[in-house]
């Protein structure tokens, strides 16, 4: 996932990058191996802001709406959007509005995230103002579900971390927006993703893909923490031209070998999207979407039964855990308890235990919540 924290807006104006000293290895999503993205060329881009500080990214879908991931922000947020901004430290010009209605898809469910499961993970922000400016555009959405196709180019873009070493126990994310090119490759290659990370913990995708999202790659370059909720989208001509495909939601590492990052597939949830989006906003139409259509269809389903699957895994000291608990995005993963689901989808602080070696207790590290427990390094 991503997360800077609302201290790094005020402390480090003046930074060209932002240093936070937390948790890492989040399966969470997340830009790697990228540049500069040309700046107002994706205006619709937008940064958000939790309550609590974390950060994320997302898409002006309409004037007052934006489409971000599902384990962004909490369903009580009233986080802030940042539209129109490049550099999120020093532009003066963009407009800066408040969650008025956080709508994550009905079936999501933040509970299914400790088992590395994140379906359906998309949400609609309903802004309490509309942009005004003359130079953002609204993004259009893909409702064709033949693509993207294999092999096609795509790009996304965000704000999040920009440096995946390995050991590294901070993240350097930017003040401007950046964007990478990746590759889309199929569900049935990505779902046979399977190798260890640089912990030396087994990790498979297998079980874990569904038809709701879609998968791309490409050496060195994918999106990080901080990037979550951002757009992945066909490039165009110019903005609004573009189209977006995917929503950033997770992957093993950023940029790791032999792990594809993992987008929410738009087409899979666009008459949703189009449905809500037409009761919620007063610009529905002039963005491009139908509300002609009867929007009273009834979106949730029953989830699925998910059960821990993967095998033991070998931890680096030589003894096996496995990887049933309940916040696997630390180092070396441990269990919190039951009651908390990774990151801000729940509203509560995520504690993990990070096994160091066996010869020391437990270590404890805050992987998304406490304030307390971040150090900004100047």
């Amino acid at each position: 996932m991503k997360h800077c924290r609302l201290a790094l807006l005020s402390v480090l104006a003046g930074c060209a990058d932002a240093q936070v000293n937390i948790g890492q290895n989040d399966e969470l999503a997340r830009i790697i191996g990228g540049s500069e993205a040309v700046e107002d060329r994706h205006s619709y881009a937008v940064f958000l802001l939790g309550s609590d500080g974390y950060i994320c990214g997302g898409s002006l879908i309409a004037r007052d709406v934006v489409l971000t991931a599902a384990h962004c922000m909490d369903a009580t947020d009233n986080g802030e959007a940042f539209v129109g901004y490049h550099n999120v430290m020093y532009d003066v010009d963009g407009e800066v509005f408040v969650a008025r209605e956080v709508m994550p898809h009905p079936n999501f469910n933040p509970m299914f995230m400790k088992f590395n499961y994140f379906d359906y993970d998309i949400m609609l922000v309903f802004l309490d103002g509309a942009s005004t400016a003359n130079d953002v555009v609204t993004v259009k959405l893909n409702s064709d579900p033949s693509l993207p196709t294999v092999g096609q180019s795509l790009t996304v873009m965000g704000w999040g971390d920009t440096d995946a070493r390995p050991g590294l126990d901070f993240q350097v994310t930017s003040d401007v927006l950046l964007s990478v090119d990746v590759i889309a490759i199929s569900n049935e290659e990505c779902e046979a993703s399977e190798g260890y990370d640089d912990y030396g913990l087994y990790f498979s995708y297998n079980g874990k893909i569904t038809d709701n999202m879609l998968c791309a790659e490409a050496d060195g370059k994918d999106s990080c923490q901080g990037d979550s909720g951002g757009p992945l989208v066909i490039k165009g001509d110019d903005g609004s031209a573009d189209v977006q495909v995917g929503v950033v939601s997770w992957a093993e590492g950023c940029a790791a070998a032999g792990f594809p990052g993992v987008y929410a597939r738009v087409s899979q949830v666009y008459d949703w999207i189009r449905s809500e989006v037409c009761k919620g906003s007063a610009y529905a139409s002039e963005a491009g979407f139908d509300c002609s259509i009867d929007n009273d269809d009834d979106w949730s389903s029953t989830p699925p039964i998910i059960q821990p699957t993967s095998p033991p895994i070998l931890a680096p000291t030589g003894e096996i855990s496995t990887n049933d608990n309940s916040c696997t995005i630390c180092p070396n993963g441990a269990t919190a308890g039951d009651e908390y689901a990774p990151f801000a989808a729940t509203g509560d602080p995520t504690t993990c235990a990070e096994l160091i070696d066996a010869a020391k207790s437990p270590v404890h590290v805050d992987c998304m919540k406490q304030q307390g427990h971040i150090a900004v390094l100047l």
